[in-house]
């Protein structure tokens, strides 16, 4: 009966391992492999996180698109907790001057670290004329299908 001891030591050796291997691991981009589209045909089909070289260590959300019919669209984008309530409001973000390309868009978003680390998601309305937001037709979206959702964690 003295050799049982044995096994809860073994458990509790593979937990602790387990835990400082998690820790030590290095940062890495996080994509997200969501999608959405709005109704204008404007869709979002990738979206990642990235370091930036930057003194400060902001992120850069890199969100590739397809732009629809509408012209002159910005994105209010937003972090948000696990109840996609707004943890940070990002900005503002015109797609002419954030988003690069032909007829597939790159678009550069900064976002500081510190926020980031705290969010669940990051949520993207799409707007012409400030207030009046463009409805999401696919994919995960919150406020009455007026912004789309996106992860800012690998699930």
């Amino acid at each position: 009966m003295k050799k049982y001891w044995i096994i809860p030591a073994i458990a509790i050796v593979a937990i602790a391992g387990g835990m400082v291997y998690s820790m030590s691991t290095p940062d890495k981009t996080v994509v997200v492999q969501n999608s959405a589209t709005f109704v204008d045909g404007t869709k979002i089909t990738d979206v990642k996180f990235q370091p930036s070289d930057a003194a400060d260590k902001h992120l850069v959300a890199v969100i590739k698109l397809v732009p629809g019919t509408e012209k002159g669209l910005s994105f209010a984008v937003h972090l948000n907790d696990a109840d996609k309530k707004i943890l940070t409001n990002v900005g503002d973000f015109p797609l002419a001057t954030y988003c690069k390309g032909d007829a597939a868009l790159e678009c550069n978003i900064p976002i500081a670290s510190d926020s980031f680390d705290k969010s669940s998601s990051l949520g993207i309305a799409a707007y012409k004329i400030p207030g009046q937001l463009m409805q999401v037709r696919e994919g995960v979206s919150d406020w009455d299908d007026h912004r789309a959702i996106f992860l800012t964690k690998a699930p």
